[in-house]
């Protein structure tokens, strides 16, 4: 499956026995700024701070909305919870950042991280993340996905925060200024 976020809102392809995608649902989401999803669902965030949870058919499952003083920034699913950036304060000078853990069924806020996440990717139950302020890569052990344990944190490479993280072959790609490599043990 496949979902692309575009200003009107969201569409939904497939394959079905071979190569050629199949559009499969279209969502009406003015205003979204993240889309994640994991195998049960589609998540968006939306400028407003509204969260909301899409079966795959396109149907409203959840939705909720962030306090005011949470500003949405990104929206990453990751093992069985939804991994939401928002920044604090960055208005009247005390900036900071945080990662809402929200259950994806009801989309409650079931732990807080420090930090942003930027991005993220899972490998059963660990989850490997970018986070922003301060700018790490990080394991996490989300057996309880609820509240994830950190398991250990690297400064992240290069002049700026990295944008984009991924797995293969037993190796971890973190892509910023240019293309890092690590094992899965940082």
């Amino acid at each position: 499956r496949l979902s692309l976020l575009h200003p009107g809102g969201i569409d939904g392809f497939e394959t079905r026995c071979g190569f050629t995608p199949h559009s499969f649902t279209s969502s009406s989401a003015a205003g979204v700024l993240g889309v994640t999803a994991n195998d049960s669902a589609l998540y968006t965030v939306s400028g407003s701070g509204v969260v909301t949870a899409w079966s795959r058919e396109g149907g409203m499952l959840a939705q909720t909305t962030l306090d005011a003083a949470s500003v949405p920034i990104a929206i990453a699913a990751a093992g069985n919870a939804v991994w939401l950036a928002v920044s604090r304060g960055c208005t009247t000078g005390g900036c900071e950042k945080k990662t809402l853990m929200l259950d994806p069924k009801t989309l409650a806020t079931t732990a807080t991280l420090d930090g942003g996440v930027v991005d993220a990717t899972t490998a059963g139950n660990t989850v490997y993340a970018i986070f922003d302020l301060p700018a790490e890569v990080r394991i996490y052990d989300a057996s309880n996905p609820a509240a994830p344990v950190l398991a250990k944190s690297v400064a992240a490479p290069g002049a700026t925060t990295p944008v984009s993280i991924a797995l293969l072959n037993n190796s971890l790609y973190v892509a910023g200024d240019q293309l890092y490599t690590y094992d899965l043990q940082l």
